[in-house]
């Protein structure tokens, strides 16, 4: 299912404001996220993207690429799932899936009604966990829902690389294309560091 914040214009203008879009570090996936960097930054709590981020498309458990690093990040910070997983208006199948995330991951999981890049899904997020903004972070795989969402909330934005993008719908495939290929535009013009 396609949600809608992706078809209005307010959400791809925001690829227009590269101060929305540049994350405070970017990198190949949380393998290569520094635990001291993030604590020396006052860093207490992660909210973390679930598909592409952590695992496959709806899979129910990490990825094997990432379980490692993940353990060590869940040991070391509070961490939540942010996902924007919406198969229907039906409670059921989203009961199912918040269920699957907190067995399979080991931690907590929110579907917010406003979906990223809402600043309501992140403060919603903060609020039911009671995690102060600048003491958080945002790790995720998507420019617009993950690091414009997080910018808008304050938070510290960590973009990685899709994990298993093969099973990514072809959709957010487009969509993830063209934001990586603005972003990548910026970056090469200097226009974002």
């Amino acid at each position: 299912m396609i949600h809608h914040q992706y078809l209005q214009p307010s959400t791809w203008f925001a690829l227009l404001r590269p101060s929305l879009i540049r994350p405070d570090l970017a990198l190949r996936s949380i393998n290569d996220l520094d635990i001291s960097l993030l604590q020396k930054k006052g860093i207490k709590n992660i909210l973390f993207d679930i598909d592409h981020t952590l695992s496959a498309y709806h899979a129910p458990h990490p990825s094997i690429l990432v379980k490692v690093a993940f353990e060590e990040l869940k040991s070391t910070f509070n961490c939540v799932g942010l996902t924007n997983f919406n198969h229907s208006s039906e409670k059921g199948p989203v009961m199912r899936r918040k269920r699957e995330v907190e067995e399979g991951f080991g931690m907590a999981c929110i579907i917010p009604l406003n979906k990223k890049p809402s600043p309501r899904a992140f403060v919603g997020a903060m609020k039911e966990h009671h995690f102060n903004p600048e003491e958080t972070a945002m790790v995720g795989d998507r420019i617009i829902a993950d690091i414009v969402g997080g910018n808008r909330a304050g938070l510290f934005t960590i973009l990685v690389r899709p994990l298993h993008l093969g099973t990514m719908p072809l959709f957010y495939r487009v969509v993830t294309l063209i934001e990586r290929s603005i972003f990548h535009l910026y970056t090469l013009f200097h226009i974002i560091e």
